[in-house]
């Protein structure tokens, strides 16, 4: 019985090591399969994909468009109101388009504006404020002066 155990041992070893062989050929069989399937060399799941793919690629294109960048400068534009209580936002997306909105307050009034920002400028004149939150939105609020 004590002979036997050692050639046990061996025959499970073996049959597990089988095993894990077969499991590995498996595998990288599946791996190829992938890799046809995205480099276009399988028709059926190709075709099966590019749907998936065009509406892959439309959001992406669609993202580009959305308002995701914004850039705050916070300012006392008066001199008569502490707490830097004025304030221009700037809303762009991946192309620096969308929109800068900039609120004046004062003790006595308020006012606000809005300007169209296309490819980080505006048809309008932007005050060193208005620019400072185009710059912030565009490139991140550490480049801001």
């Amino acid at each position: 019985m004590i002979d036997s155990a050692p050639m046990l041992l061996t025959l499970g070893a073996a049959t597990v090591a089988a095993a894990l062989v077969i499991w590995a050929v498996s595998l990288s069989s599946r791996l190829r399969r992938l890799e046809q399937v995205f480099k276009g060399e399988s028709e059926p799941e190709a075709e099966a994909l590019r749907p998936v793919m065009h509406r892959l690629s439309e959001m992406t294109e669609a993202q580009a468009l959305n308002l995701r960048r914004v850039g705050l400068s916070r300012y006392d534009a008066f001199g008569d109101a502490s707490g830097n209580v004025s304030f221009s936002v700037a809303l762009l997306n991946e192309r620096s388009d969308g929109v800068m909105i900039t609120c004046l307050n004062g003790r006595t009034e308020s006012r606000t504006y809005a300007k169209e920002i296309v490819a980080g400028t505006s048809d309008q004149a932007l005050s060193d404020d208005e620019r400072q939150a185009v710059d912030r939105a565009r490139y991140g609020s550490d480049s801001a002066t």
